[in-house]
């Protein structure tokens, strides 16, 4: 992510840019992927615009990351970033189009992941502090009314739901039987949902008039 947005500031490095981007065919839906350039789908996520942007999803990632790559290994590690990053990169360009990257909507998987692995699990050693906890869902509501201004809010939402969907099963899954919580399961599996669907709402009515999707049908 560093070097690619070292090389982005260069003007071959626009062409890089242009190449790891969602689509460069706004009017054509997913025209290249249905060429067959699948890699468009996850590589959004490796692109950053701003140096505040990158510093603090790298800081982000290495502290979520770390805990998941140490706790369920490189590979687990590497298909659930593959995974959530292509479900929040496409959950986005269906709202607003491909001109967005940034690793926020695995960040946010990594740290729904963590916080429901460990709600779900309680003899699990990792935990994240309160104060992360909100920091992170006070960040997820600012970006998402507009304070911190233009956010692809709808990666942070559905990184948030498919790392607590995840996190739900694999706490329950690693839980004894007697520590299994499927009312709270249900309860968190619920609220991951409602936040998705006011996500998708505020984003509707924010791009009503543009909603992407619809622009080709």
């Amino acid at each position: 992510c560093v070097l690619l947005y070292i090389f982005s500031l260069f003007p071959l490095g626009k062409e890089l840019v242009e190449l790891l981007s969602l689509s460069s065919k706004p009017k054509q839906f997913l025209s290249e992927i249905q060429d067959g350039q699948i890699w468009r789908l996850f590589t959004p996520m490796l692109l950053h615009f701003s140096i505040p942007h990158i510093l603090f999803n790298m800081v982000m990632f290495k502290e979520f990351g770390k805990v998941i790559e140490f706790s369920k290994g490189a590979s687990f590690f590497l298909y659930f970033i593959i995974a959530t990053g292509s479900l929040s990169n496409l959950a986005q360009y269906m709202i607003t189009g491909p001109f967005f990257g940034g690793m926020s909507g695995v960040i946010y998987a990594f740290f729904g992941f963590l916080w429901m692995q460990k709600t779900l699990n309680p003899d699990s050693e990792f935990s994240l502090p309160m104060s992360d906890l909100i920091l992170i869902i006070g960040w997820f509501f600012l970006c998402l009314f507009g304070v911190i201004g233009k956010i692809a809010n709808t990666a942070h939402a559905v990184g948030l739901v498919s790392g607590m969907l995840t996190g739900i099963f694999w706490g329950l899954k690693d839980s004894s039987e007697g520590n299994k919580n499927y009312k709270n399961a249900l309860f968190f599996t619920a609220i991951s949902f409602f936040l998705l669907g006011l996500t998708l709402f505020v984003e509707f009515n924010r791009f009503k008039r543009s909603f992407y999707f619809f622009n080709f049908f």
